[in-house]
């Protein structure tokens, strides 16, 4: 290849130009910005040209050895003579210059009609762009006869060496980063298809993003017979053969350069002679006598996704912004006369994503789809459902959410109670729960607890007849029985006359609420409320002490599901079960017994009336659950707006790109979010861009910021036109407080309308700037987090309200468990059944304290406290002024009520 360079350049786009011509064309370039370039095409060569603006072309046929050069090409700008022509560059596009008589002309090659089109406007004056480095991982099998500093080398240099072609055609460099050696099953014997499969589930290509093997265990039969399977763009691992008696180094290098140019988007095309030719292993002595070349059509392919990867850190093929994956598709499907089938298996994979006709929509962490009319299996939680045919659960990629396509997002529901961490219950509460007569008052303590009527179905459908939910009052922030406003004022309520009050506490009573303001006590009846706002909570506070209930290992997969009526639950595999009544195989009968955090007992909700679920590891937050710090919005023309959680700023469903996403921010710029962040958050990563309401309007740039004493910008956006593409931030490592100052730190989500860069044609001011912030997460220290979380147990044990809790030693697992009741009573009925939360004291003795005053007449002390039968014999010693006074061992419970056992305080 032959490349012009300019100075400045700081992104842009690639124009591919390729002689078919017989003889060499000199060519002179011209940018809009005045930037020039000149250089000779010989014949059957290319030219990539970096531009990021308009540029014009003159070219001419090279003079023969002794004649002048054309005198205008010098100057391109010059009046047009008749010795060079002239033609205006689109961007991304391929040009043949082509034998047209005894002179030159130079065609456009056009893939589709809106092929040339980017909705990421490229401002730049013209350089070299930077280089693209992928990090790769290579790994040789347990036969592989080298010493590993030898075969660690001849990687580096075969990586170096290929690095150099891909460096001339598309400013890509592959660099090794790490090495290891796997151990492959000699079972699968000469199966290179097996062994491909076995190396990608048993290698990891961290710390790269590619893991590149190489099998000694495959041998070659007939020579030309080189296993080379397709790998789709961005895959994460390539297998190799390794050098043997009828495979050289060259021609595992030829081979390696071949699907290197598959993982940067390049197909089979039918040129003879080139890298990426359909016959390329046979024709490898053409290949090596006339020099290793990848073909234009290849070239243009390979850097419009180089470009992609330079612009932001994509993943996956389905992160690549909508219009350059239709204009990719374009390319691979003017291949269609040479029947090729390469190009049609990247075409379908870069296909649009179609408004599914089936009732059921998945996407996986990886960003792929599938879509089927039902869910297989998902009747019992040991069997592994699928989607289409693919698993759910246990396999890599897992599922990200599952959506059932025939619901739309529900509205805010007439009464509810909404919770720090997102959950939501529709329903209205009429008071505490009754004196209890089958449970003792340790496990329902007074005030801690509010009956809930619910406006969704709740309970096991043979169940008698529907009770009310007994919902804690430790983790809600609001409670209406109108519906509500959207803004949340902490410590705020609101009657049905339409009076607002501010208040300092509350206390929930049996009838009614007292409140403590500025001008005394006063009291409200439950009918007479219309909203009611509790007082701010730290909202990772309260996400964390929610996750030390459901997942207290910090290992157990979530899941926070939504119905068509607005129920909102975040539960874990620990705290819920699948049952069915009827045939196991239809879906209409399959319930699913969650119980949340809050929930005193389980919520069964049918499967048929669920519209969404997702799924995430513990130590993934989904920031929409992080209610904000601080939401600023400021708009000259497109009036004020408010944010909208899991919503776009219309209230539907968030859309851009062409594709719905499962939970985020709605907004309208100009607007900033801020989050507090704790100590343990480790990194941030969001997809964005303009809803799908702006259509091709809109014109915004975002940042993600980091607040503290040394503010940092960790990402910022190009200009987004349009909602046509949907960009990603990455994985964003957020860096640690500096030393000596506040741990704190504060996430800043930044959009802002008409920036200065604001190209010709876009829209005026903001009116279309609908922005959304899409499937936002937040990663926590998945080390850290089982210790984060044993500080909160503690206070998690209603019992233990008021005393101090000290393990007296290292814990060898958490504090608490969840043991659901039929451990005791097997037999119990669905509608009976729940999860309790009891304590473990593994490896070490817990110490639970509190000064009280004790009477004299007083000499006796109740402790209510059981053990399930299959855990060892547990004692308990009291202990008065650290002297023993007493110990019992745990009785085994075996009904519904807490076992008493008593001691006598002697003195």
């Amino acid at each position: 290849t032959i490349g012009l360079g300019w100075a400045g350049l700081a992104e842009g786009a690639t124009v591919v130009l390729a002689n078919r011509a017989s003889r060499p064309v000199q060519i002179a370039v011209r940018l809009s910005s005045g930037h020039t370039g000149q250089a000779t095409l010989p014949p059957g060569r290319l030219m990539v040209l970096p531009v990021g603006e308009a540029a014009e072309l003159a070219y001419a046929l090279a003079p023969a050895p002794g004649q002048r050069s054309p005198n205008n090409l010098s100057s391109p700008g010059l009046r047009s003579e008749t010795t060079s022509q002239r033609i205006t560059l689109r961007l991304n596009t391929l040009y043949y210059f082509l034998d047209q008589g005894d002179r030159v002309v130079c065609r456009p090659v056009l893939f589709s009609q809106d092929g040339a089109v980017s909705w990421i406007h490229a401002d730049g004056s013209g350089q070299l762009p930077p280089m693209v480095r992928v990090p790769v991982k290579v790994l040789a099998d347990e036969e592989h006869p080298a010493q590993p500093a030898v075969w660690q080398e001849e990687f580096q240099r075969l990586f170096r060496s290929v690095s150099e072609i891909f460096e001339q055609y598309c400013r890509v460099r592959f660099e090794v980063v790490g090495a290891d050696r796997w151990q492959s099953d000699n079972a699968l014997g000469q199966d290179f298809d097996k062994l491909f499969e076995e190396f990608r589930r048993e290698v990891s290509p961290e710390p790269g993003r590619l893991a590149v093997g190489m099998t000694s265990q495959w041998k070659l039969g007939h020579p030309n017979h080189v296993p080379a399977p397709y790998i789709p763009p961005l895959s994460t691992h390539l297998l190799l053969p390794a050098p043997q008696k009828n495979l050289s180094d060259q021609e595992v290098f030829l081979l390696l350069l071949h699907q290197l140019g598959h993982w940067l988007g390049a197909v089979e095309t039918p040129e003879p002679g080139t890298i990426m030719s359909q016959n390329f292993y046979a024709d490898r002595e053409r290949a090596f006598k006339e020099g290793l070349r990848f073909d234009p059509v290849n070239t243009l392919a390979m850097n419009l996704l180089a470009e992609e990867i330079r612009r932001r850190p994509i993943r996956t093929l389905s992160e690549v912004p909508r219009s350059t994956r239709r204009y990719l598709q374009a390319i691979y499907l003017s291949l269609n006369p040479h029947h090729l089938s390469e190009p049609f298996q990247v075409a379908a994979l870069l296909a649009e994503p179609t408004t599914p006709a089936a009732r059921y929509l998945g996407r996986w962490t990886d960003g792929t789809e599938a879509s089927a009319d039902g869910v297989e299996n998902w009747h019992d939680l040991r069997v592994q459902p699928r989607l289409a045919g693919r698993p759910m659960f246990d396999a890599q990629p897992e599922i990200r959410w599952l959506q059932q396509t025939r619901f739309s997002p529900s509205e805010q529901p007439e009464a509810g109670v909404e919770f720090f961490g997102g959950d939501l219950l529709p329903g209205r509460v009429v008071g505490l729960p009754p004196e209890p007569d089958t449970e003792p008052p340790s496990e329902l303590p007074a005030g801690h607890w509010l009956h809930v009527v619910p406006a969704v179905p709740i309970d096991w459908p043979e169940a008698s007849a529907s009770t009310p939910l007994l919902v804690s009052t430790r983790w809600i922030r609001r409670i209406w029985w109108q519906r509500p406003n959207q803004t949340y004022e902490p410590g705020t309520l609101r009657d049905r006359q339409g009076r607002r009050m501010q208040f300092r506490s509350l206390r929930f009573g049996q009838e009614g609420i007292r409140v403590l303001t500025a001008d005394g006590i006063q009291q409200f009846p439950y009918e007479a409320l219309a909203e009611l706002h509790l007082p701010a909570q730290d909202p990772w506070e309260a996400w964390l002490e929610q996750l030390a209930v459901l997942a207290p290992d910090g290992k157990t997969r979530l899941m926070q599901l939504e119905t068509r009526h607005g129920l909102r639950a975040t539960v874990s595999w620990q705290r819920m079960e699948i049952h069915h009544r009827g045939n196991p195989n239809d879906a209409n009968g399959w319930y699913q017994m969650i119980q949340p955090a809050w929930a005193q007992r389980p919520i069964w909700t049918p499967f048929r009336e669920v519209r969404l679920w997702c799924f995430y590891r513990p130590e993934e937050v989904p920031l929409s659950r992080i209610h904000p710090a601080g939401y600023r919005q400021t708009s000259a023309w497109g009036g004020p707006w408010p944010m909208r959680v899991d919503r776009n700023v219309e209230a539907g469903p968030l859309a851009s790109g062409g594709r719905e996403f499962a939970w985020g921010f709605g907004l309208h710029a100009s607007a900033e979010l801020e989050f507090l962040l704790p100590p343990c958050a480790k990194a941030f990563r969001s997809r964005l861009g303009l809803d799908h309401l702006a259509g091709q309007g809109g014109c915004v740039e975002a940042a993600v910021e980091i607040g503290s004493a040394s503010p940092q910008i960790l990402y910022k956006s190009p200009l987004i036109l349009g909602s046509s593409d949907v960009l990603d931030t990455g994985r964003l490592e957020l860096p640690t407080p500096a030393e000596g100052h506040s741990s704190v730190r504060r996430l800043l989500l930044r959009v802002e309308a008409n920036p200065a860069q604001t190209p010709r044609g876009a829209d005026p001011w903001d009116i279309r700037d609908h922005f959304d912030w899409l499937e936002p997460m937040v990663e926590l220290d998945a080390e850290k987090l089982p210790s984060e979380l044993l500080q909160r147990m503690g206070r998690l044990v209603p019992a233990w309200e008021g005393w101090t809790v000290r393990p007296e030693g290292a814990l060898r697992g958490p504090m608490l468990v969840n043991v659901p009741n039929t451990l005791w009573q097997q037999h119990r009925p669905m509608h009976q059944r729940r999860y309790i939360l009891a304590v473990a004291a593994p490896g070490a003795a817990i110490r639970i304290t509190k000064k009280i005053f004790i009477p004299p007449e007083k000499d006796i002390l109740c402790i209510g406290l059981w053990r399930v039968e299959s855990v060892p014999p547990t004692t308990v010693d009291l202990l008065v002024d650290g002297q023993l006074v007493g110990s019992l061992e745990a009785p085994v419970r075996r009904n519904s009520r807490c076992p008493l056992r008593s001691l006598l305080l002697t003195d």
